[in-house]
């Protein structure tokens, strides 16, 4: 019996399952990714079958958001991460091919689109930004702005050029139409970035530089908005502005509007409503903060004013602007530390006309050295006297400011209830306080300098009543011979004031002085009957001879002070005495004589003897002089 054969032997179940179970996994793998390749090289050809479309229509819309014609002398690159893009390398816009002045020269422009439209034949552009452009002509792109405003906005158009002379109401104009006729073109594209730019035109100064800006606006009704940074003159500025209806607003309807400027040089900030078209016209809040005044005028590129500095001002107000007139209501001001409230109107500069400022302000505390330290700064050496007195702003501004004032500094006197003008016109400024509560008493003072000739002149004239010698003594800031009494002042002085130096050398004053009932300091009236030498000292309080009135009349030329008239009553007498006065070496030169009152000579009333007048000089320096009396009829 024969056996029957094996069967042939079977793998196990589990090792096939082992070996097909790579095999589905690869075939898996092999179809996704052809799932995955297949459209990706449908994608890539077709951006790549869209790139020359994307760069065509980028090319369209910068001519057209321009006005020139655009160039690309370099590569275009397309991206699709992290978002679709095509870059155009090297781009000049504004000239035909040959020319060698350029509109604008961009280093790269990349343009942000919608990938879906693109793998469809359509190419719509969201953003473009311009990386490192240039601005070195401007004449091209303006000449390309139509005279008619958009048809967008709701204006009627306009059909011809004004005729009218350049002036600020022209020029508002054509700003208007050179930002309309660019929102006309710029519609539809939704955002423009500059990053890196520079904007200089020649033959003008300064420029923008760094300029990295985002202006975002999408179309007809809808608000516009730019932020970014750059560097104006020298100083980096932030700027951050929206505009509700920018049509509206450059049509000439009010628009609601908002706008920050930051810089080093310069902080300012509006909120209100605002109108472009033929003049500009706003309304609304507005704040301004710099810590140089002059500083912040020079950086703003105004070389028509330059105002001495006068330190830190800071302003909130409501303002109301229409053409060239602006008016400051409920004004809130800082001026170099001094706080005031009140109303200001100006009139800004036009043409080769002055700006006028006219308000009046109240302040709780006013020092007007401030303003005398900005325009003559009190010399410390001997150069400072040739530092030039700064007056030009005189002959550029027109003033007329009505101020109080509850205290108030002027120099080294204080005075409170202060009412004074500051008004300048047609080269001449004038300082008038009318009347203060100064020096114990009530004073006034004007000062006015004429710039209108090359060489400034400087008035000065001062008066106060009631006086006390005391405050008199501090103000001065020398010894007085005087230890009480009330007194009555007037002084003039008149002085070419193009520096110190000439104010010091050539200025020629009168003086007048009434005192009443008071007491000499540093002299005994027994010493003016002792004939001989004696030293005083004015320096050192005392209680001297008692008088009822001593009346002076004075004048200086440059340092020197001529005593025309020096008339005392005493008790003991009266004196009558003149000299002069050294200012540079404190030399005293003083001659005179007293008089001693009659007496009675016999029991009759009417009859009285005179004695002979005593004869006396002082000499030396003060405030300790040398006194000499002589004897009776005897000369010395």
């Amino acid at each position: 019996m024969t056996d029957a054969p094996d069967p042939a032997p079977h793998p196990p179940v589990g090792r096939s399952r082992a070996r097909t179970l790579p095999t589905r996994r690869l075939m898996l793998g092999a179809v996704v990714a052809a799932c995955l390749l297949l459209p990706a090289a449908f994608l890539v050809s077709s951006v790549s079958l869209a790139l020359p479309s994307a760069r065509s229509a980028i090319e369209e819309r910068l001519a057209r958001l321009t006005g020139g014609p655009v160039r690309v002398e370099g590569e275009a690159r397309f991206s699709l991460f992290p978002r679709a893009s095509v870059s155009l390398v090297d781009v000049r816009i504004g000239t035909a091919a040959g020319e060698e002045a350029l509109a604008l020269d961009v280093d790269r422009i990349d343009a942000d689109f919608d990938l879906v439209s693109a793998l469809f034949g359509r190419t719509e552009i969201d953003r473009v930004t311009l990386v490192r452009p240039e601005l070195v002509a401007l004449g091209p792109v303006v000449a390309a702005v139509p005279a008619a405003a958009p048809p967008a906005a709701p204006a009627a158009p306009r059909t011809s050029e004004p005729t009218a002379p350049a002036d600020r109401q022209v020029d508002t104009r054509r700003a208007s139409d050179l930002a309309a006729f660019f929102l006309s073109r710029f519609e539809g594209l939704h955002e423009l970035h500059v990053r890196d730019g520079l904007f200089r035109l020649a033959g003008r100064g300064g420029g923008v530089s760094n300029v990295n800006l985002a202006f975002e606006w999408a179309g007809g009704g809808a608000p516009a908005i730019v932020d970014g940074s750059y560097v104006w003159n020298g100083q980096p500025t932030e700027i951050d502005g929206r505009f509700d209806s920018p049509l509206d607003f450059l049509a000439g309807t009010p628009s609601a509007l908002a706008l920050q400027v930051s810089s080093p040089a310069l902080e300012l900030g509006f909120s209100g409503s605002g109108a472009a078209g033929d003049s500009l016209h706003l309304a609304g809040g507005l704040r301004v903060a710099a810590p140089s005044l002059s500083r912040a005028i020079r950086w703003l590129g105004t070389r028509q004013l330059t105002l001495p500095d006068i330190g830190a001002v800071s302003l909130e107000t409501q303002i109301q602007l229409v053409s060239d007139r602006v008016s400051f209501g409920a004004a809130q001001l800082d001026l170099g530390g001094n706080e005031a409230r009140g109303a200001l109107e100006a009139i800004l500069p036009r043409g080769g006309a002055r700006a006028s400022l006219s308000g009046t302000l109240a302040f709780d505390r006013l020092d007007f050295g401030v303003l005398s330290q900005a325009i003559a700064p009190t010399p410390r050496t001997l150069i400072d006297l040739e530092r030039p007195i700064r007056s030009s702003f005189i002959r550029a501004l027109d003033m007329d400011l009505r101020l109080s004032a509850r205290r108030a500094t002027l120099g080294r006197a204080s005075a409170s209830e202060v009412a004074a003008t500051v008004k300048m016109a047609s080269g001449v400024g004038v300082i008038d306080v009318g009347d203060m509560a100064v020096l114990g008493g009530r004073g006034q003072m004007r000062v006015t300098l004429d710039a209108r000739a090359d060489v400034p002149t400087l008035i000065v004239t001062a008066g106060v009543r009631d006086a006390g010698v005391g405050e008199v003594a501090a103000l001065v800031n020398e010894p007085l011979p005087f230890a009480s009494g009330s007194a009555l002042i007037g002084a003039t002085l008149r002085s070419p004031a193009g520096n110190w130096g000439q104010i010091l050398a050539s200025n020629r004053g009168e003086f007048t002085a009434e005192i009443r009932d008071g007491a000499l300091q540093g002299i005994d009236a027994a010493l003016l009957k002792s004939a001989g030498r004696h030293a005083l000292d004015f320096s050192v309080a005392s209680a001297g001879a008692p008088f009822q009135s001593i009346r002076i009349k004075a004048q200086s030329l440059g340092t020197r002070v001529r005593f025309d008239d020096i008339a005392a009553v005493m008790q003991d007498g009266e004196i009558a005495a003149s000299g002069q006065f050294d200012l540079r070496g404190d030399g005293l030169q003083i001659a005179g004589n007293m008089q001693s009152p009659r007496i009675e000579a016999s029991g009759r009333q009417d009859s009285f003897t005179t004695s002979q007048p005593l004869r006396f000089t002082l000499r030396g320096e003060w405030p300790k002089p040398v006194m000499t009396v002589g004897s009776p009829a005897e000369p010395i």
